[in-house]
């Protein structure tokens, strides 16, 4: 049994895509706050997804179960003489969706000192989005 090198091409890009995974397909409302924790810090922050335990299934529970990470640009604003974010990537099953909100370190302030790795941040959500 042999297979023709097309089919056999086609069916490893389905496996690299991620075919077959599923997606979150949930709703971010305005004004959630998603927990991360920080594994890579630089001009953009990247970390992982971290559900709540506050005993009920929520968006950031359902995030976590699928090992979602959300990347943050940031900037430094002079005026707060802190790391500031409009805007973080999502990233769920390979698939990104853009969310706007703002940085706020493990404190409640907005934006972020000093950071170390493992460290939280919580971003808040300005606008609505669905993650699918």
């Amino acid at each position: 049994m042999s297979f023709s090198k097309i089919p056999l091409y086609a069916l490893g890009a389905l496996m690299l895509a991620g075919c077959g995974e599923k997606s979150p397909n949930v709703t971010i409302p305005s004004g959630m706050a998603i927990q991360v924790q920080v594994y890579e810090l630089g001009d953009d922050m990247v970390g992982k997804v971290l559900a709540q335990k506050n005993g009920e299934t929520s968006v950031p529970q359902v995030l976590a179960s699928h090992d979602c990470h959300l990347g943050i640009p940031t900037h430094y604003d002079a005026s707060i003489k802190r790391k500031v974010a409009a805007t973080g990537n999502l990233v769920c099953n390979r698939i990104t969706t853009e969310i706007k909100g703002e940085l706020f370190d493990n404190t409640g302030v907005v934006g972020v000192l000093n950071m170390l790795r493992d460290d939280t941040v919580t971003f808040v959500v300005s606008e609505a989005v669905n993650v699918k």
